[in-house]
């Protein structure tokens, strides 16, 4: 498990470090399931927001790839059992480890200087990148 957010319906939707998403229902949790997705989840994940519109927002961290992170789009169908997966945005810092609400809706993209730090570099702080979210 890598990232967890929670849906409508008393649901948590937990990411797996295979790129597959999990429901959860929290009432009767013996009942969790693996959502179908319309493709998996680039991973490792790092973090997810939900949005407005009831789906939600992830990165990808690519601190192993050196890749920039990679934000994705999951569109809920069918009370969460079923999911669109799409690409909307990069990041070019590829050790980025959340994504969080921003003003008026916006999104952004946390990115904390680990990289920097695992290199014995100092760290003078974090960045916060607006991101697309298609």
């Amino acid at each position: 498990m890598s990232a967890v957010e929670w849906v409508e319906g008393d649901q948590l939707i937990v990411s797996m470090a295979d790129g597959s998403l999990v429901r959860v229902p929290v009432r009767n949790p013996e009942e969790a399931r693996p959502m179908e997705l319309s493709a998996p989840l680039s991973s490792p994940l790092a973090g997810m927001r939900l949005l407005d519109d009831g789906s939600i927002a992830a990165v990808r961290s690519g601190p192993l790839t050196g890749e920039p992170a990679r934000i994705q789009r999951v569109r809920p169908g069918d009370g969460w059992e079923e999911a669109t997966v799409g690409v909307t945005d990069t990041v070019e810092n590829p050790v980025t480890s959340d994504v969080t609400e921003g003003p008026d809706g916006t999104t952004y993209a946390l990115s904390g200087g680990l990289a920097d730090l695992l290199a014995g570099q100092p760290n003078d702080g974090f960045a916060l990148t607006p991101v697309d979210i298609g």
